[in-house]
């Protein structure tokens, strides 16, 4: 971070700064967390990438149940239907706390509707995705 802070004249380029850097949420402890995104309605398109790494062993079957197994739990965690998890360098600074429109959004669901996203699967979602 510190590196590209740094002016390159010889480029006659200016410094850049970088406010934030996220690191995906792999391999942390749950209390290390501090980012959650709501992967729900994106969740076909990552599994398609997951199922590419052939050369692991992936299947299109086994890259469901991986991203259904992590990405539903992280999803059960911040309490929407998937998730994919990270972890900010730094903290963040604000002049006042902040709700996000998922925040606003979990905040206004019935029981019944709240359950009901926690219970999605993306075997459900996916039936015949891996064409």
């Amino acid at each position: 971070m510190q590196h590209i802070a740094q002016a390159a004249p010889q480029r006659k380029q200016s410094s850049h700064q970088v406010a934030q850097i996220n690191y995906i949420g792999v391999d942390f402890g749950w209390t290390d967390i501090d980012v959650f995104v709501d992967i729900s309605d994106q969740l076909n398109n990552r599994i398609k990438p997951e199922a590419l790494y052939e050369t692991q062993g992936r299947t299109f079957e086994l890259a469901r149940k991986r991203i259904e197994a992590f990405a539903g739990y992280a999803g059960w965690w911040s309490r929407t239907g998937c998730a994919e998890t990270f972890i900010r360098a730094k903290v963040q600074n604000a002049d006042y706390l902040t709700d996000t429109s998922n925040d606003l959004k979990i905040a206004g669901l019935t029981g019944n509707e709240s359950h009901a996203i926690l219970s999605q699967f993306a075997s459900s979602q996916s039936a015949g995705a891996n064409s």
